[in-house]
């Protein structure tokens, strides 16, 4: 799933681990990294309610302040999403074809034993 992806690759990236992450913890690096997810979530299109969810908040409020947030820190952090992003499309991109080929394959043995 796309949104494991997005917090697999933030946690590798911040070097926060997942626990972490979801936890109520407010240190600025986990605040940040939280961050980051919720503006690549908000790239794909997730709800403020889903991103909510994903993260253990009560509610879509703090994801609606993360995305209105307008300074320095929020503006390299939707970069990183960004990039995130596109690395987690391209490593789905390359997933995709490599299990095309690998149904290629299946149905070239297929052919051969009928």
């Amino acid at each position: 799933m796309i949104a494991e992806d997005i917090i697999d690759a933030v946690c590798q990236e911040t070097a926060v681990n997942k626990s972490l992450l979801l936890s109520k913890d407010r240190r600025q690096f986990i605040v940040d990294a939280r961050q980051i997810i919720i503006f690549a979530f908000d790239q794909l299109g997730f709800t403020q309610q889903f991103i909510a969810r994903q993260l253990n908040y009560k509610d879509h409020t703090t994801v609606h302040h993360h995305l209105n947030k307008d300074c320095s820190i929020s503006h390299e952090n939707r970069l990183r999403a960004s990039r995130i992003v596109k690395q987690c499309d391209y490593m789905a991109s390359i997933e995709i074809k490599r299990q095309k080929s690998n149904m290629e394959e299946f149905l070239e043995l297929v052919q051969k034993i009928n």
